[in-house]
């Protein structure tokens, strides 16, 4: 989260293309990534690319420094990137960072892989433990993906599921038939309306209708401001598909 927001912040201006990536790579020879002292191991490794303003050699220099910051008074810290380096260290990887003025930004993380040979038993656990119910859910998300793995998760347990792309049509079917839906759950950043402003539109016109309000990262929104507005449960991404299940029969068991 923090490389992504520096890269946000070096492409605010300008605009630009932010790049994430994920690769298993094995690294066989101690000195095999420049100026680092890499044990050889397979590793996990996240690139966080930008084609932002760049930094000079003296910046580049400092980063990890507590305190050095070249962001304004309202924009930080300065402790952002010694935090990652010492998480990354403290998990025995390895940071790597490249910058040209001009020409953007790129941090490699490398991190040990760890294989649990026991593994999660996920799948069991919630079916056993998760309780499910009839009701009817509108699913409100922009991105397709979300959308989809969401409705057919909870589906799966036996809910009615109402999907909408476009908060827009959502809204126009909650209009229609305002006593049609027991929950709703509803993205933060979407096109045409951000997801409190669309549930502030419903609860004026059903002040009772629970809402789940999911939102990734957001200087806009936060826990205390959407329980004010009236909203339910305020997670944020990536949910945790148990947790999320529990706090949907939760809150219509509430009532």
């Amino acid at each position: 989260m923090n490389l992504c927001t520096n890269a946000y912040h070096a492409m605010k201006e300008t605009g630009g293309q932010l790049s994430i990536t994920l690769a298993q790579v094995e690294i066989k020879k101690r000195n095999m990534i420049s100026r680092s002292n890499i044990k050889p191991g397979s590793y996990l490794k996240l690139e966080i690319s930008d084609t932002g303003v760049g930094m000079k050699p003296e910046v580049l220099s400092k980063i990890f420094e507590p305190y050095f910051t070249t962001k304004k008074m309202s924009e930080g810290t300065g402790l952002g990137l010694a935090v990652v380096l010492g998480i990354i260290e403290e998990h025995n990887g390895y940071i790597k960072v490249a910058s040209k003025p001009g020409k953007g930004s790129s941090f490699t993380v490398y991190l040990p892989v760890f294989v649990d040979e026991s593994g999660p038993d996920f799948l069991n656990e919630t079916q056993e433990s998760i309780k499910g119910g009839t009701e009817t859910i509108m699913i409100v998300d922009d991105e397709e993906s979300v959308l989809s793995s969401s409705s057919e998760l909870i589906a799966d347990y036996g809910y009615k599921v109402k999907a909408f792309l476009d908060v827009k049509n959502a809204f126009k079917a909650f209009e229609q038939n305002k006593f049609g839906f027991d929950l709703i759950i509803t993205d933060m950043t979407m096109p045409n309306m951000t997801g409190d402003d669309f549930a502030k539109k419903v609860l004026s016109i059903r002040d009772n209708i629970p809402i789940v309000l999911c939102t990734g990262y957001s200087n806009k929104m936060s826990k205390e401001k959407a329980l004010k507005l009236g909203i339910k449960k305020y997670f944020q991404k990536p949910l945790e598909a148990k947790e999320m299940l529990h706090s949907i029969r939760k809150i219509l068991d509430e009532g």
